[in-house]
């Protein structure tokens, strides 16, 4: 798991498949939005 350098952005790994999904972050709640999911073939 990753946070952007200015806490707008969460990104996450999955552990036994090769997708990467991404979240927008709202820095004054904490609250996750979900933009997408990235898969590698």
């Amino acid at each position: 798991m990753l946070i952007s350098p200015y806490g707008e952005f969460l990104y996450a790994a999955a552990m036994f498949d090769d997708d990467l999904v991404t979240f927008s972050r709202n820095i004054g709640k904490g609250n996750l939005a979900f933009i997408g999911r990235f898969e590698v073939e």
